[in-house]
């Protein structure tokens, strides 16, 4: 849980704790989450990179309402 930024920084973390020569478990402990998570944070950094560790957007599902029809709905209520 947290913001994209945050989780970001916590995924940064882990991958300067596995650069240090800590184990997967430790680093999991250390930064609060599975063991499977940095495993598979171990594996982006292997495969992409630190670039790899970055916040996406997830933008969600397209709005079914066009802009016109969003500010006709505030005036409506």
């Amino acid at each position: 849980m947290g913001t994209p930024a945050e989780l970001e920084a916590r995924r940064r973390r882990a991958a300067e704790l596995l650069g240090q020569g800590k184990g997967t478990n430790e680093v999991a402990r250390l930064v609060g989450v599975t063991s499977s998570c940095v495993s598979k944070w171990k594996k982006t950094l292997r495969k992409r990179g630190p670039q790899g560790l970055r916040a996406r957007p997830h933008p969600g599902r397209t709005p079914r309402l066009s802009a016109v029809q969003k500010r006709r709905l505030v005036a409506a209520l």
